[in-house]
C-alpha cells in the first residue's frame, strides 16, 4: 500500500512537470509571437515616419511654390502700378 501511494505520488508529479513544461513552452511560443509582433510594429513606425517625412518635404516645395508665385504677383503689381489688390 505504501508503495502504491508512493508510486501515485510519483505520477502525480510527474503530471505536474509535464504540466509546467507545457505552460513554459506555452509562454515562449507567446514571448515570441509577441516580439514578432512588436518588431513588425516597429517597421510600420519606421514607414509612417518615412511617410511623414515624405509629407513635409512636398509640404515645403509647396510653400515654396506659393512663395513664388505670391512673389511674381507682387512684382508684377509692384511693375505694372496695378495696387488694386492691396490691402
Amino acid at each position: 500500500e505504501f508503495a502504491n501511494k508512493v508510486e501515485e505520488e510519483a505520477e502525480e508529479d510527474q503530471e505536474f512537470v509535464y504540466s509546467t513544461d507545457e505552460d513554459f513552452e506555452d509562454s515562449l511560443d507567446l514571448h515570441d509571437e509577441t516580439e514578432s509582433e512588436i518588431e513588425e510594429m516597429l517597421e510600420f513606425a519606421a514607414e509612417t515616419e518615412s511617410e511623414h517625412e515624405d509629407i513635409l518635404d512636398l509640404n515645403d516645395e509647396k510653400q515654396s511654390e506659393i512663395h513664388e508665385i505670391a512673389n511674381f504677383d507682387k512684382n508684377n503689381r509692384e511693375n505694372y502700378g496695378d495696387t488694386s489688390f492691396d490691402e
